[in-house]
């Protein structure tokens, strides 16, 4: 069940099959303060998912540095959230990183990351912040990650 408490999260109810980049200023400032230390920094990639996603992603996880577009064609994909030439490359998405955003292909790179990174271990000792870590890169969103948690415990109880 903590992995589907986890794709739930990342994938905001099974409703995106992307990552959401459509920040506010503020929230941009929340999520990624040494990237955007101030409001004003953060200003030009408020509401800019492409921009966004080239900004944080540009230069790391095996993508070229802006003004390549590998940011945006790597974003986060799929069941968790899978980012990153290297991570869509490791599935087998790299030609075709679209694949991963669709229903077809939601589920098989988050499998393969989830055992790959050995979350099962995280997932024994219900370790939900553990698993947030190793999935997210922090905390983030780690109180509706333990909510939906228990949802899926209630529902499948």
């Amino acid at each position: 069940m903590p992995l589907l408490a986890q794709v739930a999260h990342e994938s905001g109810g099974f409703a995106r099959t992307e990552e959401a980049l459509s920040y506010t200023a503020g929230r941009l400032v929340e999520v990624w303060p040494s990237r955007f230390p101030t409001l004003a920094a953060a200003q030009p990639y408020a509401r800019n998912p492409k921009a966004l996603a080239c900004k944080v992603y540009g230069g790391r996880l095996g993508n070229a540095s802006p003004p390549s577009l590998d940011g945006w064609t790597y974003r986060g994909s799929g069941g968790l959230g899978t980012t990153g030439r290297a991570n869509f490359r490791e599935v087998g998405a790299e030609a075709d990183p679209d694949r991963l955003r669709t229903p077809e292909g939601f589920l098989a790179p988050a499998l393969h990351y989830w055992t790959s990174r050995g979350c099962n271990a995280l997932a024994d000792r219900d370790d939900v912040a553990g698993l947030t870590r190793k999935i997210n890169g922090g905390d983030n969103g780690l109180a509706d990650r333990r909510t939906r948690l228990a949802a899926a415990r209630r529902a499948f109880a």
